[in-house]
Parts: structure tokens; C-alpha cells; sequence
């Protein structure tokens, strides 16, 4: 049975889930399987979504399964997985080190129409980058949004 929902976490309960999150992450346990046991313990999804952020989840994420090969679009399942806004993701995937045109292929079909469509074009067409990476950026975008 899950438990009533915890929210606005107080700076002890703050301290206590990034404390158990990475000793469990030490013990070898990913971190979808962390996040899913927290919830059903009854901590409330956008709780978590704020101490994964603090603690640069995604990015560091990001990071290791790129390095490991991982294709963008299931590194994209995973990080949403892990509560990742497409935002969040898209700003990951930037800190990983992948293009911002190659960004935008992969968020863009999964944001369009969403809260977050806005901020993930915004992302990409302001990160430092060569005019002609932000020319592609334009025409992924075009070819999108039908523009």
C-alpha cells in the first residue's frame, strides 16, 4: 500500500533523501529503481524532481551514458525515467557534450506541444556555438514545427 503523499520536503527530509540516494547508488542500485521505491514510500514526484536537479542527476547521467554509447533517444527515456523535465533533459544533454542540433532531433518530437517545447528551442539556439550550428539548429526546428 502507498503510503499518503509527502510534500514540500523540509531541509532535514532534504538532507535525508540525498543521503539515502547516494548511498544507494554506492550499493550499486540505479537510480529509476531509487526514485520509484521513494515514491511509493509516498514522497511526492516534483519533491524528488527538486533533489535529483540539486544533486546533478541528469547531467552527471548524461555524461556516463553517453560515454558508454548509449543512443540519444533512449538516454532520453532514461532521463525522464528519473523525473526529468524536457528541459531538464535537453540542458543534460548540452552538459554531456552533444550538439545542440543533435539535441533538438532527439527532445524536440518528445516536447512539441508541451510547457517545455519554448524553453528546449531557446537552449539550443543560445548555447555557445558556431553560427553555422546554430543555422542547423534553425532547420531541425523548421522541419518540426512545419515552419
Amino acid at each position: 500500500m502507498t503510503s499518503p503523499m509527502k510534500s514540500n520536503l523540509d531541509l532535514d527530509e532534504v538532507k535525508h533523501v540525498k543521503e539515502r540516494c547516494r548511498r544507494e547508488v554506492a550499493e550499486g542500485r540505479i537510480w529509476p529503481e531509487i526514485l520509484a521505491d521513494l515514491e511509493e514510500e509516498g514522497y511526492f514526484p516534483p519533491d524528488l524532481r527538486l533533489v535529483v536537479n540539486d544533486m546533478d542527476v541528469w547531467e552527471e547521467q548524461a555524461r556516463v551514458l553517453k560515454a558508454d554509447g548509449w543512443p540519444y533517444d533512449d538516454v532520453v527515456t532514461y532521463l525522464a525515467d528519473i523525473l526529468a523535465t524536457g528541459q531538464n533533459i535537453a540542458w543534460a544533454l548540452l552538459m554531456a557534450g552533444v550538439r545542440p542540433a543533435d539535441m533538438l532531433r532527439v527532445v524536440l518530437p518528445v516536447v512539441i506541444g508541451t510547457e517545455y517545447q519554448a524553453s528546449v528551442i531557446h537552449l539550443a539556439l543560445n548555447y555557445k556555438q558556431k553560427a553555422e550550428d546554430t543555422d542547423e539548429c534553425h532547420r531541425v526546428v523548421a522541419w518540426w514545427l512545419g515552419a
